[in-house]
């Protein structure tokens, strides 16, 4: 997140829009169910967010990882590469 120059509210941006798409749901990640979501940091940036479903109580959401989709593994930010 750091290394993007990205901070907490560009990812609550990201998340919280009104565009955030699910790609991939990690029902058994090793660290707990969580999810792949496609969000925008601005109008131009994509963003995956690994989200994990909240491991304690009253947490609902734990950012576990983002990243810039890298064009040589992804298709339209939204397909894996095969």
């Amino acid at each position: 997140m750091l290394k993007l120059g990205l901070n907490a509210e560009n990812i609550e941006a990201a998340i919280c829009d009104d565009r955030p798409e699910i790609l991939e749901d990690y029902e058994f990640d090793a660290r707990g169910p969580a999810c792949l979501v496609l969000g925008w940091a601005d109008l131009a940036t994509p963003l995956h967010i690994v989200v994990g479903y909240g491991s304690e109580p009253g947490v609902a959401i734990e950012v576990v990882t983002v990243y810039m989709p890298d064009d040589r593994q992804w298709h339209n930010y939204r397909t894996r590469r095969r």
